[in-house]
């Protein structure tokens, strides 16, 4: 019900009300992301970006918590247009994006936060191979195609026999 009067509020101008509304909606239910959002978008037209970021992170956390890896990235893009120096968000931007499949926009993400703290590299920027993605996937699917015609190989002898015991026992 807050939200829902929050979303009027704002939808009539009054930001203030808006505010309020979302704050109330927040203290009955601190997991609600779209509650915190929204807090934040009032709170950026107010010139609040302090306070909207800390609104947009708690969002953000409580995605990333839930799995729900596309609004997480949505809310750390938000995070990034207020203050675009913040490593670990950059980091775990590239982590969502990692999970979704999204590998050319998690090695983009991962580039920015090491390029303001080296120590930001992890597990899926080096899986990525720092950028390599494409040349290493290139390599596993010739490597996969090797293993299935190996397979193969070793499966036809196996088959031949069969189909000639199936014709000489039935034919």
């Amino acid at each position: 019900k807050c939200y829902l009067i929050g979303n009027v509020s704002l939808l009539l101008g009054k930001k203030k009300e808006a505010l309020d509304a979302y704050n109330e909606a927040i203290e009955l239910d601190s997991d609600d992301p779209f509650s915190l959002c929204q807090k934040g978008n009032v709170l950026i037209g107010l010139n609040r970006c302090i306070e909207a970021r800390d609104a947009y992170e708690k969002a953000a956390d409580i995605w990333n918590n839930k799995g729900n890896f596309r609004q997480y990235a949505m809310v750390a893009d938000k995070i990034i247009k207020i203050d675009p120096t913040v490593p670990s968000i950059l980091k775990k931007r590239g982590d969502a994006l990692f999970r979704m499949g999204k590998y050319e926009e998690a090695i983009q993400a991962y580039d920015q936060a090491i390029k303001l703290d080296p120590s930001s590299s992890n597990l899926n920027y080096i899986l990525l191979g720092k950028g390599n993605y494409h040349k290493i996937k290139k390599e596993f699917q010739y490597l996969l195609e090797s293993i299935f015609f190996f397979i193969k190989s070793l499966l036809k002898p196996l088959i031949l026999i069969n189909k000639k015991r199936y014709t000489e026992n039935f034919v």
